[in-house]
């Protein structure tokens, strides 16, 4: 851990929002829900000089890729690499799966949070991956279900 990570991800698929919007099990888009209390949480998201909202928060809830997870993590590595995977979280989402999160500052959350940014049509244009606590394999999974 200790530096904060960054990565933005081209999209070359042609990905609407509303093919992400359509993962209602799982994916909200600029609404994040309290799991605890069920309070939502909406963002509000201006729009740019072209008069478009150009970028999105997209929430998703791991549990739907526990399984998943697990699996990748646990069937396809040794003790000493899942050690290696979780101290340098390295797969984010089974660390906050198993809640391994020593600051505690996820406090038990079971969302990965993306930043989605779109052309003026909706069409995904790349996302942001934020911090090492947001993970880059649920990511893809999501979009290869878009695909």
């Amino acid at each position: 851990m200790g530096r904060i990570r960054l990565d933005s991800i081209p999209i070359t698929d042609k990905i609407h929002m509303d093919d992400l919007r359509s993962f209602t099990d799982f994916v909200k888009i600029d609404v994040m829900v309290n799991p605890v209390t069920g309070t939502e949480f909406r963002t509000v998201q201006e729009k740019n000089d072209q008069g478009f909202i150009d970028r999105h928060l997209m929430y998703v809830d791991i549990t739907f890729f526990e399984q998943k997870i697990f699996d990748y993590v646990e069937v396809n590595h040794s003790q000493d690499e899942i050690d290696t995977i979780v101290n340098g979280w390295k797969v984010p989402s089974y660390n906050l799966l198993k809640e391994r999160d020593p600051s505690g500052l996820m406090n038990g959350s079971k969302l990965c949070n993306y930043v989605v940014n779109v052309d003026e049509y909706g069409y995904v244009k790349s996302i942001v991956i934020m911090t090492e606590r947001n993970c880059r394999y649920v990511l893809d999974w999501v979009l290869e279900m878009v695909s």
